[in-house]
């Protein structure tokens, strides 16, 4: 895959890092003209953000236009200061350093930690576009708020002081000035147009994805017709032939367009394309789903990477794990996969954005996941006691035990390998946690059964149980709760009606601050979802979304397209413009220091909950916010 085709993947992706901003700087870096080659020590104060008092981690992106490489850093903790110090790889340009604990990020007021690099005191050639880069359009992968006015400006200033970077940075550049501001869209449109004139290919294609984004379909289809006509073999033709590829279902269809994509590849077979060999992947996986093993086992052992096969063989072999035949065959695959797993836990090969032990991580994560299928399709064959020795391990790796799936499977397990006392123990740290489903319930009560005789005093049991646990976490949360004023406001919503807090007046209004740059806001709204449908019929219930700190002129078009695509009922509302000149005045009236932000505010309009981040379940946000509507219902 080339860099900046890599790169427009990595444009789609989303972190899912919660952030909560902070106004004064955190970070001091020994140099402020780093260069690449040169170690940089720095120290980091965490008072004051979101990481203070926390186990804080440091990750640092590097820039390089090939490899973006990325190293864990070793820190050391002095008082409350936090020491560490990287060494700059060669060919970086710029570089971001990200502050983790847990699902927390600092954030540093959405503006990460981003710098250039130098040479004798100048910024690096690319330094410039790279940090475009980093605060536009990849902005999102490190949990920082995009801006892109911001960044046009600064591929201008590279454009300005390098020239010549213009035409290798312009795919990236053009899609940053489409979503600046207004003069920039002439400009983009512009530069585009003048490219639709080129003989160039790249000129040609560059000029072709714009005019596609920018949803100008006459032009890109236009210019599409003739790029295929001018060069039948290149890139264009060949990414619709990729696009094909991946969309059908039909495996003939798709061993065929691999055959044609083969053919207008290098001479030198001996030597695949990190593409075609991503969709000899592909196909594999394509095979293993028709049951068609031997060619299955043919194209995987055909394929050089395989570093990203195993989850999907897994997503194949867990659903197969359901049904009741061939499961001898599953387990062996199922078998053959965590082998394969095991081995590039072993070899982990280093990858784009990926330090050495975010790699090693995302493998471990993907072994347990596995193991998971191999413990059911065991326990499936009546392999009782050797499925639950397995998936003991899965249950105590990371996070697992907080999961009810893993649960669910874990209990059932111990259930038939009579070990019933370890599975009630497991089942009611889940419920104690807030979780519950009916199969761990039908696996509580098979537990208790075994281990008191008999089911008399069971539902006793489990009331109790399970009333202690909704007591706890009701007497929690009427402890957090504030009691302040809701700021009066007056915004628009999609349909241009205004909608306002004194109005309100009387109602118990959810109101919920969200970006449409914001992965943790969307990643809330399935259970926002729920929490209406679940209170549709209470007219004295009101759920408000305000879309705040965006930038650009596109965010109304991309908020309503969004609400569309997701069939969410929302009713949203447009934060107006700030005194920092951005959209931010109602959100610095309600103190938002990040987002999602919810407020509780109860019928005499005082707001009773602030609740920032998203890190659970659709389920348990649900049960949250009804329970937060009722407290402060019985309070207003």
């Amino acid at each position: 895959m080339n860099k900046y085709k890599f790169l427009f993947v990595a444009f789609l992706l989303t972190g899912a890092l919660h952030s909560i901003g902070q106004t004064r700087a955190h970070l001091k870096l020994s140099n402020i003209t780093p260069e690449a080659g040169t170690t940089v020590s720095f120290r980091y104060d965490p008072e004051g953000t979101n990481l203070q008092r926390k186990e804080v981690k440091a990750a640092v992106y590097f820039f390089d236009n090939e490899k973006f490489p990325v190293v864990d850093v070793d820190l050391k903790n002095d008082g409350s200061l936090i020491f560490g110090k990287f060494k700059i790889p060669d060919g970086a340009k710029a570089f971001c350093v990200q502050f983790t604990a847990g699902n927390l990020q600092d954030d540093n007021n959405q503006s990460g930690y981003v710098y250039l690099t130098y040479k004798n005191n100048k910024p690096t050639s690319g330094s410039f576009a790279s940090k475009g880069y980093i605060i536009g359009l990849a902005a999102d992968m490190f949990g920082i708020k995009k801006n892109m006015v911001n960044a046009a400006m600064a591929y201008k200033k590279e454009f300005m002081i390098n020239p010549s970077l213009e035409r290798e940075y312009e795919p990236l550049y053009l899609l940053t000035l489409y979503y600046a501001a207004s003069a920039d869209q002439e400009l983009a449109d512009h530069i585009a147009s003048k490219l639709s004139k080129s003989i160039n290919e790249d000129d040609l294609t560059n000029a072709y994805n714009y005019f596609r984004h920018a949803k100008k379909s006459k032009l890109a289809d236009s210019l599409a017709s003739l790029i295929k006509i001018r060069f039948p073999k290149g890139k264009l033709v060949k990414s619709g032939l990729e696009a094909a590829f991946t969309q059908t279902n039909d495996l003939a269809r798709k061993d065929s367009l691999y055959q044609v994509l083969y053919s207008l590849s290098p001479a030198n077979k001996n030597h695949t394309s990190p593409d075609l060999d991503r969709l000899l992947g592909q196909l594999a996986i394509a095979y293993l789903q028709a049951h068609r093993i031997n060619d299955f086992q043919q194209k995987l052992a055909l394929t050089k990477d395989k570093s990203n096969l195993p989850e999907p063989i897994n997503e194949v072999l867990a659903n197969w794990a359901n049904q009741v035949s061939n499961i001898e065959e599953t387990s062996l695959l199922a078998k053959q996969n965590l082998k394969l797993v095991d081995s590039l836990l072993k070899h982990a090969k280093s990858q784009p954005f990926l330090s050495p032990e975010m790699q090693r991580e995302a493998n471990r994560s993907t072994y347990f996941d596995c193991l998971d299928t191999y413990a059911l399709l065991l326990f499936k064959q009546g392999k009782w006691d050797e499925a639950s020795d397995y998936e003991k391990h899965v249950y105590n790796y990371g996070g697992n035990s907080g999961r009810r799936e893993i649960t669910e499977h874990y209990a059932t397990m111990l259930n038939k390998a009579g070990d019933y006392e370890v599975a009630k123990n497991v089942i009611e740290r889940l419920i104690k946690s807030g979780d519950n489903s009916p199969a761990l319930g039908a696996e509580l009560k098979v537990a208790y059964v075994h281990l008191k005789g008999n089911a008399m005093d069971y539902a006793k049991y489990l009331d109790s149980l399970v009333n202690s646990v909704k007591t706890e976490k009701l007497e929690e949360l009427s402890r957090k709760q504030i009691n302040i004023p809701a700021p009066e406001f007056k915004l628009k919503d999609l349909e241009g009606r205004l909608v306002s807090m004194s109005d309100l007046k009387g109602k118990v209004v959810v109101l919920d601050f969200w970006a449409t740059w914001c992965a943790p806001c969307k990643a809330s709204f399935p259970g926002m979802q729920m929490a209406i449908d679940k209170f549709k019929g209470n007219k004295d219930v009101v759920f408000l979304f305000v879309d705040t700190w965006e930038s650009g002129t596109h965010f109304v078009e991309e908020a309503a397209k969004f609400m569309k695509d997701n069939k969410y009922s929302f009713q949203v509302l447009f934060d107006e413009t700030g005194p920092d000149g951005r959209m931010s005045k109602i959100r610095g009236l309600y103190g938002v220091d990040g987002v999602p932000t919810k407020f509780i505010i109860d019928k005499a309009g005082r707001i009773r909950f602030k609740v920032t981040g998203f890190a659970g379940t659709a389920e348990t946000l649900v049960e949250e916010i009804q329970d937060m509507i009722v407290i402060s219902n019985n309070n207003s």
